[in-house]
């Protein structure tokens, strides 16, 4: 969030061309569940979060600005959310998708080996969108491998937070 941070970040473009950007930032104030959250706890939440989406954007802004740059020396940019973030009905996200012609990929966490705490495979949708072609079709590649009938467990409650990382 800090002016400082983005202009150290440019001087590493600067230093190392061609060196690539990975974004993902914090999703919880674009969570689809931030509706129910507004109906259950009235004004005064809804207020806080309108706050931190003004925070988030800010983030966005940043992570943009570094994305532009980071292409202008060479270097390739990827972003990710969960799969049903709403933030990715944001118009910065949608202009820097349609501006940097990214292109998007579908990945399920079970296919990368992501588990509750007994072993059992989540789901868990993640979206990319990526300026790199080829990044985007090897991630989109990374797909439920299990049957249609498969119950995987679920990625919510106390195992969200659990379940911010990306596996190995």
């Amino acid at each position: 969030s800090k002016r400082s941070t983005v202009e150290r970040i440019k001087q590493e473009f600067d230093k190392f061309p061609g060196t690539s950007l990975h974004g993902s930032l914090p999703c919880t104030a674009w969570s689809a569940w931030q509706k129910m959250a507004i109906h259950l706890h009235g004004p005064r939440y809804a207020e806080r979060l309108h706050r931190r989406q003004n925070e988030s954007r800010k983030l966005i802004r940043h992570f943009v600005e570094c994305a532009e740059y980071c292409i202008k020396k060479g270097g390739e940019v990827s972003f990710e959310w969960p799969r049903w973030c709403t933030g990715w009905h944001e118009p910065m996200i949608i202009n820097m998708v349609a501006q940097l012609e990214m292109h998007t990929a579908l990945v399920d966490g079970c296919a990368v080996g992501i588990t509750d705490e007994h072993g059992v495979p989540i789901k868990k949708p993640w979206r990319f969108v990526c300026t790199s072609p080829r990044l985007a079709a090897s991630l989109d590649a990374l797909r439920c491998p299990h049957r249609k009938d498969f119950r995987h467990s679920e990625c919510a409650g106390s195992r969200t937070a659990k379940m911010a990382f990306y596996p190995t």
